[in-house]
This record gives C-alpha cells, sequence and structure tokens, in this order.
C-alpha cells in the first residue's frame, strides 16, 4: 500500500457504502508510518455519514494504531481522535473532519496489522 506523502494528487474520497484499506499489514512496520489519507464524502443529501474503522493485529500487539483526523489535508494539522492497540480495535467517528489517515504510532516487535474503513 503506498502510504502519506506518496499519493498523489488529492485523497481518494470514500463514500457511504464502500470501504477502503488503509494498512494492508504488508507495509514494514515502523513507529511514525502513516497511511495514505482519504476523504470522507458527503451523502447523497450532503452531510457526512459515521466512519467505523477496524484495526486488526494477527497476533497480540506490541504497536498503537492512531486514527488521525484534519479538515485539510496538511501534515501537521492531523489530530489524534483514537488510539487502539487491542488486537481486533475499532473506532467509530462521526465528526465533521474532512480527512483521516491512520498511524503506527509505536511499535515493539511484530506483523503491521491491517485498517480498513467501512462508510
Amino acid at each position: 500500500m503506498p502510504l502519506y506523502g506518496s499519493q498523489t494528487g488529492m485523497p481518494t474520497p470514500v463514500y457511504p457504502g464502500q470501504q477502503f484499506v488503509l494498512f494492508s499489514g504488508a507495509e514494514a512496520p515502523a513507529v511514525g508510518v502513516k497511511s495514505v489519507a482519504f476523504e470522507r464524502a458527503a451523502n447523497w443529501d450532503g452531510h457526512p455519514s459515521a466512519s467505523a474503522f477496524t484495526v486488526n493485529f494477527p497476533s497480540a500487539p506490541t504497536a498503537t494504531v492512531q486514527i488521525q483526523a484534519s479538515n485539510d489535508d496538511v501534515d501537521s494539522h492531523y489530530q489524534v481522535l483514537q488510539a487502539i492497540n487491542a488486537q481486533n480495535g475499532w473506532y467509530s467517528d462521526q465528526g465533521q473532519f474532512r480527512y483521516f489517515r491512520a498511524v503506527l504510532s509505536t511499535y515493539i516487535a511484530g506483523s503491521m496489522p491491517t485498517v480498513i474503513i467501512q462508510r
């Protein structure tokens, strides 16, 4: 999977009913690895809908994944919404942020998790 900063153009829009992979588990694990960002596209009525993030580690985690959001796609503007270090963790967001990404904020050992957003 491409990582943050390697995407060209604007982040991929993800609409209600769609799924998008932020980490596939094939990335090289390291502290600070950032997924590509995605844009939460509006519903048909113009309002954003909930986003559900699932984080799955292949074994007991020795790392933490942060779900981050921003209203503009500027690296320094992202803020942490949730830190997840459970083997099968999740986070649901109904806020008004426009862009989201996942960050491996701590890492000791083991494989990368998968992180998937479901709109």
